[in-house]
């Protein structure tokens, strides 16, 4: 599993957020918290690649699995 690590923000005024992220060739899992709630998104290859041609992705993560690697990489 992994780490919980401080996200990175350019806006002070919002409070500290800790993310946490796994992405697989199958999936990805990604959870957010500021200690008081906590926000989660999972997401199988279908639905990925379902969501990306819902929104006209550039990347086509269905095509091979070189293109769901690019995408992937750019989540």
């Amino acid at each position: 599993m992994e780490q919980w690590k401080h996200l990175q923000q350019s806006d002070a005024q919002l409070p500290p957020l800790l993310v946490k992220a796994s992405f697989t060739k199958n999936g990805y899992s990604i959870r957010l918290t500021d200690l008081s709630r906590v926000w989660a998104e999972e997401l199988q290859k279908a639905e990925i690649i379902t969501r990306a041609r819902a929104r006209n992705c550039s990347i086509d993560p269905g095509e091979d699995a070189e293109q769901h690697g690019i995408f992937n990489e750019k989540l």
